[in-house]
């Protein structure tokens, strides 16, 4: 007995190929959306690159979207910016010989010369791979487990067996690895409200804690001497004041205002001094690029070792600064002249913004007789 094979058509096969390499889903994803086998999908995307078969040639859809098809060819490349050349020459090639490349990875690409036709180009080496990842979580579905993507509700890449999954909650959430198609590690549960923050890191691969040799050399620097420091400016004697939220445990700018000479002063923490190039605390905030404030936890870019010390304004404290002397003219309201070098502060007060506005609004009944000055300050 002879089972009848079943056929698709191309326009089907294309809109198949399109979603994949559009990204949105993993090939997976898309295989079981349409309920097929992945290596069918993988297959038509592989003819579907290579030369354009016939097969597709005969497709409206390909016909339809052309130039939106060769862009989506050459999604074999960085995603980074700067290559705006090269992804303009990129979008004139055919890609041949894809082999393991995936979509986002950083290749170098090879002309192929003697070619008839548009010009050619096979992939010479992959010198770094795209990383995603996703979120999933645990669903009961006509009465079965099964685990799904948080955004679609589609069927992941990664597969856990029945007996895995049975051992799980409804709800539990888990990171995956897109490349891999593996679970990583489990987040927590939906009914935990704290879970959208794990979520939210894992999605980004952003972690908190900082690799050893990062925090040795962060607690390795020692307080700051001025002697140490013959050629920084010398500030220390100006009353610099912080203004933060009052959660804030580091402060990054001061401010002083000396109305005989029209002259703001603006402190910026030097940060330079101690994170130095190619260094591994530099790597490590090039990866973290930012710092990350979240409801009910924070993120640093920097050890806090560092960010909320050293390179923190504190008060009572001397402090390594950038600092800009800003002349005003009083009577346009612009700058008259400024410069910029490097100083060493005494901030004498932090304060909040509820204080300031308190003081602005003349709700701050009595202030000590040692902040007058500093407050006399500001108010003018």
């Amino acid at each position: 007995m002879s089972t009848k094979r079943k056929t698709y058509s191309a326009d089907f096969k294309a809109k198949v190929v399109l979603e994949v390499l559009e990204g949105e889903l993993t090939l997976n994803q898309i295989a079981s959306k349409y309920e097929l086998l992945p290596a069918n999908v993988k297959n038509w995307k592989k003819m579907f690159l290579e030369n354009m078969s016939l097969a597709f040639d005969k497709s409206s859809v390909v016909k339809e979207y052309k130039n939106e098809i060769e862009e989506l060819k050459i999604r074999y490349k960085s995603k980074q910016e700067g290559f705006g050349h090269f992804k303009k020459y990129l979008k004139e090639l055919i890609w041949e010989e894809l082999g393991e490349a995936r979509e986002g990875d950083l290749i170098i690409a090879q002309r192929l010369l003697g070619h008839r036709g548009t010009p050619s180009a096979k992939i010479a080496e992959i010198v770094g791979r795209e990383q995603s990842y996703s979120i999933a979580y645990i669903i009961l579905k006509d009465g079965h487990r099964s685990i799904v993507d948080l955004k679609t509700e589609f069927p992941i890449g990664a597969e856990l067996t029945q007996e895995e999954l049975d051992g799980y909650d409804i709800g539990d959430v888990f990171k995956i690895d897109n490349q891999e198609n593996v679970v990583l590690e489990k987040l927590g549960n939906m009914s935990d409200p704290k879970v959208d923050e794990k979520i939210v890191l894992a999605q980004f691969n952003k972690h908190d804690e900082f690799d050893e040799e990062v925090l040795k050399f962060a607690t390795s620097f020692g307080d700051v001497k001025a002697k140490n420091y013959p050629n920084r400016k010398d500030l220390r004697c100006l009353t610099f004041c912080t203004i933060d939220p009052v959660t804030a445990k580091d402060y990054d700018d001061a401010i002083y205002y000396d109305e005989k000479n029209t002259t703001l002063y603006v402190a910026i923490a030097d940060v330079s001094e101690y994170v130095k190039p190619f260094g591994s605390i530099d790597n490590e905030a090039i990866y973290r690029s930012f710092s990350i404030y979240l409801p009910h936890r924070s993120i640093p870019m920097l050890p806090r070792q560092l960010s909320e010390t050293l390179c923190s304004l504190q008060p009572h404290v001397d402090r390594l600064a950038f600092v800009f002397e800003i002349k005003l003219d009083l009577d346009t309201l612009e700058v008259a002249s400024s410069k910029v070098y490097e100083a060493i502060i005494h901030s004498h007060r932090r304060f909040n913004y509820e204080e300031i506005d308190e003081y602005f609004t003349q709700q701050m009944l009595q202030v000590k007789t040692t902040l007058n000055h500093i407050f006399w300050q500001m108010q003018s």
